[in-house]
């Protein structure tokens, strides 16, 4: 039972995390993309907005770590009390 929380928790952070890094990089790529391409053009977010995004998203990110982790520990221990009960017969 523990060792599938843990697993359904671990599936969640990773999940949450990847969502926030993803969208992270994306407001990073368009920014480099966007003055790459036309460094004269107005760009489609103002300048000022962009740091606010890419930490906003950075922030979701760290809500998808407590779950890893806790799901992390729920798991190993689980393996590790299995392999004791198999040593001990």
């Amino acid at each position: 039972m523990k060792k599938a929380l843990g697993t359904i928790l671990m599936i969640v952070g990773i999940g949450i995390i990847a969502y926030g890094l993803i969208g992270a990089l994306r407001e990073i790529n368009d920014l480099y993309q966007q003055a790459t391409t036309d460094a004269l053009a107005q760009p489609d977010v103002a300048e000022e907005d962009r740091p606010d995004r890419i930490l906003r998203h950075v922030g979701i990110a760290a809500v998808g770590v407590p779950f890893l982790l806790v799901g992390s520990v729920l798991s190993t221990r689980s393996k590790i009390r299995r392999l004791h009960r198999m040593m001990r017969g």
